[in-house]
């Protein structure tokens, strides 16, 4: 944590630790990966003016997800189906 708070370039955080033991770690590393490369992509190239216009975008994607995922749970619901899930466990 000193290091996070004197080195403006430490780019470790502190929660990082006790959250890499957990299964969804692993589900979602990939993802915060790549957002965090678009994220610093667009801000080297397009500043903070690129960023406050793109978010609403990002963050569509991810309600689209939620929602896409929120119908199927719906429609297996009515038609008895099932398989359709928002989270898998590891091991399924």
């Amino acid at each position: 944590m000193l290091a996070r708070q004197r080195l403006s370039w430490w780019p470790i955080h502190p929660m990082s630790l006790p959250i890499s033991s957990m299964w969804m770690t692993d589900s979602i590393m990939l993802s915060v990966f790549l957002s965090w490369l678009i994220k610093g992509v667009i801000l080297k190239y397009g500043g903070r003016r690129l960023y406050d216009r793109g978010k609403p975008f990002f963050i569509g994607l991810v309600i689209g997800q939620f929602a896409c995922m929120g119908c199927w749970l719906i429609i297996d619901y009515f038609t008895g189906m099932t398989g359709n899930v928002v989270y898998r466990l590891s091991g399924d």
